[in-house]
């Protein structure tokens, strides 16, 4: 079969016996001679030759070209195109690989030159020494004191904190009135308002506070807390606050109660008496907590460490007061956590608050015993026995 352009631009077919006749295009209708040999059989006898000697094709238009340019290029001058046309495609398949064995070595050289330069800067960082945790620290921070946030050393206020978080927290002078609602103080009473976990040295040295903290009676961790929602149901039939008191956990709270504001959920306030001494922040702990055995109550208290203190003094201050040795694993474990734990005496029934400095980590108990019914002040004097 011969397959040819006739003059009219379309293409023709006709057999072979008809080589050199003239036939009709099927399209046009016009007469066209049919060339003596297929036109494509010239490029494909060359084809084969020029595979044979030099394993690279170039068509006779190729070359053509190539002849052409060379005609109108200067002479010592290389054409890039008939670089291009000669090309073998294996040697360029070469050269890529080439390129990429390059890039692997480049890339695996960076690397290990980035991590020497990190080791090194690393090595030149100076460690500033902190106070020595000592003891069974576990890997805890061995610096000592409230770390989170920083109290400012030699200044002097108020830390207060509720747990669980969220609580509104409110400074007032001593023995404020209050009109309406708990919290309705007037404006010239307030010192501050605080968030759960905030320090604030805007109090005088010597002075005597009341500190309110309040936390939503809905609040979720609150709900998740057991018995609480059957809790909760019977105070909103009987009205009594003392429900609350009997079911928080003591914590040097002089006062729980209740308190209702126009638009807002109920709260549960505890209410705490405290002193601002000189050099000293005075620590307000809120329990918003049941009275549960230590291990159970380590769940529902924050995760992160917050307080540093040596370990091997305080266990020792916890052994002098007769806490056995498995109450003693759980108790450091909480004061790391909230820097205060309540210990209750199995035989009185009562409890002694242990509680950390929040400037060098020593451990001191609270003035008085709490339990329902009696309650010391939250912010003694803290190296009072």
């Amino acid at each position: 079969m011969i397959e040819f352009k006739a003059e009219c631009g379309h293409t023709v077919r006709a057999k072979d016996e008809d080589a050199g006749k003239v036939v009709r295009c099927s399209y046009c209708g016009r007469e066209t001679q049919v060339p003596e040999k297929n036109p494509g059989s010239e490029d494909l006898e060359f084809l084969f030759s020029e595979v044979e000697k030099t394993g690279v094709y170039e068509s006779p238009k190729d070359r053509r070209r190539v002849q052409r340019m060379k005609g109108n290029r200067p002479s010592g001058r290389t054409d890039p195109l008939l670089v291009d046309v000669r090309t073998s495609p294996y040697s360029i398949v070469l050269k890529l690989c080439y390129v990429c064995v390059v890039m692997v070595l480049l890339i695996v050289i960076g690397k290990m030159v980035y991590h020497q330069v990190t080791q090194a800067k690393t090595s030149q960082t100076v460690v500033e020494p902190h106070p020595a945790g000592g003891g069974e620290t576990g890997g805890r921070d061995d610096r000592v004191g409230l770390l989170r946030p920083r109290p400012s050393a030699g200044k002097a206020g108020l830390y207060v904190r509720s747990v669980p978080d969220g609580a509104e927290i409110y400074v007032t002078r001593k023995g404020a009135s209050r009109s309406g609602s708990v919290l309705g103080f007037k404006p010239e009473d307030i010192r501050c308002i605080l968030s759960s976990g905030e320090i604030t040295d805007k109090v005088t040295v010597g002075e005597e506070y009341d500190v309110y903290v309040a936390l939503r009676i809905n609040d979720p961790e609150l709900m998740k807390q057991p018995g609480y929602p059957a809790l909760r149901r019977d105070y909103e039939e009987t009205r009594k606050d003392s429900l609350f008191d009997e079911y928080f956990l003591p914590d040097g709270s002089s006062e729980v109660l209740t308190d209702v504001m126009p638009n807002r959920p109920m709260v549960v306030i505890r209410k705490y008496e405290c002193k601002v001494f000189d050099r000293t922040w005075t620590p307000v702990i809120a329990l918003f907590v049941p009275e549960l055995p230590l291990p159970e109550l380590v769940r529902y208290l924050p995760r992160e460490t917050a307080v540093g203190f040596n370990e091997d003094q305080v266990k020792a201050e916890l052994e002098y007061y007769g806490i056995e040795a498995t109450d003693r694993k759980y108790m450091i474990d909480i004061l790391h956590r909230i820097g205060m734990v309540p210990h209750r005496n199995a035989s009185t029934g009562l409890y002694r608050i242990f509680s950390i400095n929040l400037v060098d980590g020593s451990i001191y108990t609270r003035p008085g015993t709490f339990g329902h019914g009696r309650a010391g002040t939250a912010g003694g004097n803290p190296g009072a026995p």
